[in-house]
């Protein structure tokens, strides 16, 4: 489970689940939640043989459903998205002298 702070309660509210090796969150304009994670796929990241790529997915505000919106990322960080919708995310947060903003347009 993965729950949001209820503004006016202060209240953990169950929001999403499914998620997996989550970075960081923000949600867009049309009230769907953006994920940066390292990877749907079980166990820790940076383990030998661990290929699943680190994405972007969404959280649809009324279905919950999750869908990918970008992968392929190399240890994302921290994500915003502005009033357009256009996302931005960090990459590379864990390397040095390669890190990277990219901006998403879906």
């Amino acid at each position: 489970m993965h729950c949001v702070i209820g503004a006016t309660t202060g209240a953990c509210v169950d929001w999403a689940g499914g998620l997996r090796h989550v970075v960081s969150i923000a949600f867009g304009p049309d009230g769907d939640l953006y994920v940066s994670q390292f990877g749907p796929g079980p166990g820790p990241p940076f383990l030998p043989g661990w290929a699943t790529p680190a994405a972007v997915v969404r959280v649809d505000a009324g279905t919950k459903a999750i869908s990918p919106v970008y992968s392929a990322l190399s240890a994302p960080g921290g994500i915003t998205v502005d009033d357009d919708g256009t996302i931005f995310v960090t990459n590379n947060s864990t390397s040095i002298g390669t890190g990277q903003i990219l901006r998403i347009k879906p």
